[in-house]
């Protein structure tokens, strides 16, 4: 089997009908991807501000590779005015991120904060129900607030498990990603919501999910590029960076930590007749 039929296991010919009734449901919730207001932080570094940004979530952003796109387009469009800070941890749910929010958000003093959290709450062994993992998402906004009422909170909905592992253990995702929906409408926070663009790139090219999403969760520098980066910059009212352009060429040494991570997180999801290439 190869690995983009892999990736498309347990979907098949439904990705397109799964990315148009996606992208309806957005319209009609009022949360549409890619908002072009401006944020606090855009705001901040246009003014000349020096500002701080914390990302906090799951391997989504521990390791993954927009933290550190994001980080070079800052330095390119606001030389010396952008601090980015990786709060990230693998495997996370809401419950450490509201345990560890003080030692590994707040003790920074952010201006921003970059959060998603969707990734892991549908895991079995963490027994999270979607209406826990709401609190836990509520209470970690209100610690922010309470303690940086200037703080502001950037929500973000990434990619949907696509395949395999993921999707198979995972298969209440949306009910996880609808939670960080609900929260940003009724506190009127600023949503970067990516999941249907992320679909639409996945159908659009049959070699697209082996290139973007080998694993079906967790992009690569390459996916990043092509839909992470330009959705955040976009949906923060930065000036919009053409799909798949690097803002600054790669460090060398960071793409083979990339690399070796992905090894190693391939070699633990290995199937038999998992072929790539």
């Amino acid at each position: 089997m190869s690995a983009v039929n892999l990736l498309y296991i347990n979907r098949g010919s439904h990705v397109g009908n799964i990315w148009a009734m996606s992208s309806l449901y957005l319209i009609l919730c009022g949360c549409l991807i890619g908002r072009v207001e401006s944020s606090q932080l855009a705001d901040n570094l246009r003014s000349g501000k020096v500002q701080k940004i914390v990302c906090y979530g799951t391997s989504l952003t521990s390791h993954g590779p927009w933290v550190e796109q994001f980080r070079n387009y800052l330095q390119v469009e606001f030389p010396g005015q952008a601090e980015v800070i990786n709060s990230g941890e693998s495997g996370s749910i809401t419950r450490r991120g509201l345990q560890f929010v003080q030692e590994r958000v707040i003790q920074h003093r952010p201006d921003t904060v970059l959060m998603e959290y969707a990734a892991n709450e549908g895991a079995p062994e963490h027994n999270l129900s979607p209406a826990e993992s709401r609190s836990n998402l509520e209470r970690i906004i209100d610690a922010i607030q309470s303690d940086l009422p200037q703080c502001e909170v950037v929500l973000m909905v990434m990619n949907s498990p696509q395949a395999g592992f993921y999707l198979e253990t995972r298969p209440r995702w949306a009910e996880y990603h609808q939670n960080f929906r609900t929260v940003a409408a009724g506190r009127n926070l600023l949503l970067i919501d990516m999941e249907a663009e992320w679909f639409r790139v996945l159908a659009a090219d049959p070699r697209n999910p082996a290139l973007l999403l080998p694993d079906g969760m967790h992009p690569t520098w390459e996916g990043a590029l092509r839909v992470t980066l330009p959705m955040l910059v976009t949906g923060l009212g930065f000036e919009k960076v053409d799909e798949g352009s690097d803002p600054q060429p790669v460090d060398e040494a960071l793409r083979l930590r990339q690399v070796q991570w992905w090894s190693r997180k391939l070699s633990l999801i290995w199937m038999p007749g998992m072929v790539f290439g």
